[in-house]
């Protein structure tokens, strides 16, 4: 019976300092890729990011996250072109911010959604008088947050292991409504932040899988010298 009990604790000890190697050995590599995008001058951010390199195959990648810190700012300026008024158009601007790897195709991550509060609009009927008059109608600067985080899937990492560099770029597209009517509509619409991506990774499993067999052998010379003791 004594000869069971050490034997459970020794094995539980060496699956408990197997586990704790890997644990030990997992880390992360980060980078952070500042950006700025100002509507009609610099198009959208392009950028190159460092590829997850394995080192001759000693470290294994198991994940990627990709993190959007930034803020999205606009300002608009609206028109009634027609004859007839608009009332209660609910102006709401949307961006939809999205990663892309131009080395892979399909290789798109897509963050949240952002939207600018509706500011509804009633514009008079055109008076003639271009920028001013109750036909016309400026929607001050105001600002977003678009802050959001990605794991990237398990059957997609697979696009940022390599060596070197690749090039990648934020996707910052929009949408506003239609009005009901004809208007000549134009904004000022900046985004600046920074993109960080984090590369999850562990040594390549062989060399998990040699600590586990040195605890395993350990074990069996402890189980071979209880043996023996027992005997004696």
């Amino acid at each position: 019976m004594m000869y069971f009990k050490r034997t459970t604790i020794t094995a539980l000890a060496a699956l408990a300092m197997i586990l704790t190697a890997a644990q030990a050995n997992a880390d992360i590599e980060t980078q952070t890729i500042p950006f700025s995008h100002v509507e009609g001058e610099t198009g959208f951010p392009f950028f190159t990011i460092d590829l997850f390199d394995t080192q001759g195959g000693t470290r294994t990648l198991t994940g990627v996250n990709l993190s959007l810190d930034a803020t999205s700012t606009l300002e608009v300026f609206t028109e009634n072109l027609g004859g007839q008024p608009i009332n209660n158009w609910g102006f709401d601007f949307g961006v939809f911010p999205h990663f892309e790897l131009l080395s892979a195709k399909k290789a798109a991550f897509f963050f949240d959604q952002a939207f600018y509060p509706t500011v509804n609009l009633n514009l008079a009927a055109a008076d003639g008088v271009e920028g001013s008059g109750p036909d016309y109608a400026h929607i001050p600067a105001r600002s977003i947050d678009l802050d959001d985080s990605i794991d990237v899937g398990a059957f997609e990492i697979i696009n940022f292991i390599g060596a070197g560099t690749t090039d990648a770029f934020i996707g910052l597209p929009f949408f506003f409504p239609f009005p009901p009517g004809s208007t000549d509509t134009s904004w000022n619409r900046s985004e600046t932040g920074a993109l960080t991506i984090t590369y999850d990774y562990v040594p390549e499993p062989s060399a998990i899988a040699l600590l586990g067999g040195g605890a395993l052998l350990a074990l069996r010379r402890r189980r071979g010298q209880s043996s023996r003791q027992l005997k004696g």
